[in-house]
């Protein structure tokens, strides 16, 4: 009888160790939680540097986001402390000082429109405008966009991310930071407030820019429909039906300085037109 209770108590034994191990397998509810949680923001992050608590986007989504996070923003390049009426006249003073307006207006003509573009990268101490056909961006890169137009202009940025996904950048249906309207001669930075940021999809990043004299019935009908990252299809439709429509009867070209790029329409009745070009972005 003794050595039936010893056998007993030894399966006991056993068995305790065998639930034991196996609830360490499985792991505890609150274990359980913090993994799925932590799979979900994989998921959901769009990369590109630290959570900066901007609403994320669903993967994939596109690889040019808004930040509203403003960092070091400053929307123009700051202006030139106060001079010592007392110091030596600096010869160098010209080139060492960023300048207030970076980018020279256009002026235009009667026959033609002309729209300038640069960019600004945050944390560059020069605060100097470049081309962005001649930067290579890397992941978590924020940057704003300057422009100035010889005429008034509605502006509206389509983005084709380098995944081959379709979004509109600007405007963006109850987005306080966007830029409906460029004012003649004027510099203006797109977003007001905030970066634009780059993810980590790398690639060639476009940004077709289509600007006019008045607002265009198809884009607003997409705005009016609640344009967003996950309509990549009605538009990437918008924008080609734009292009074919726009693209007749007026000369375009493009030319890229070191400073700022600029698109440039021709033609007759050129006030009613619409200025179609496109921004090609190195993103590595």
């Amino acid at each position: 009888m003794y050595k039936q209770w010893l056998i007993r108590a030894g399966l006991g034994w056993m068995a305790a160790i065998i639930v034991f191990l196996s609830a360490c397998d499985r792991g505890t509810p609150d274990s359980q939680a913090n993994s799925n949680n932590a799979q979900m923001i994989l998921v959901k992050g769009t990369g590109g540097g630290e959570d900066d608590g901007s609403e994320p986007l669903e993967s994939g989504a596109r690889n040019v986001v808004y930040d509203p996070d403003p960092g070091s923003s400053a929307a123009m390049p700051p202006p030139p402390p106060p001079m010592d009426p007392n110091a030596a006249p600096d010869p160098l003073a010209d080139m060492t000082q960023p300048p207030t307006d970076p980018i020279p207006a256009p002026t235009g003509g009667e026959q033609d429109v002309q729209l300038r573009y640069a960019i600004l990268l945050e944390g560059d101490p020069t605060m100097q405008p470049r081309a962005p056909e001649n930067i290579r961006f890397s992941t978590g890169q924020r940057f704003c966009f300057l422009m100035i137009p010889s005429r008034n202009l509605h502006l509206y940025l389509f983005h084709e991310g380098a995944n081959g996904a379709y979004s509109l950048l600007n405007p963006i249906p109850g987005q306080t930071s966007s830029v409906e309207l460029l004012t003649a001669q004027s510099t203006q930075r797109l977003p007001l407030q905030g970066w634009f940021r780059m993810d980590e999809n790398t690639g060639i990043e476009r940004i077709h820019i289509v600007a006019a004299p008045k607002k265009l019935p198809r884009v607003e009908l997409l705005l009016e429909n609640g344009a967003n990252a996950n309509q990549s299809a009605a538009v990437k439709q918008t924008l080609d039906a734009l292009r074919q429509a726009e693209e007749v009867g007026y000369q375009r070209s493009k030319k890229v300085e070191t400073v700022f790029s600029e698109l440039i329409m021709s033609g007759e009745q050129v006030a009613d037109g619409v200025i179609v070009g496109t921004i090609e972005m190195k993103h590595q």
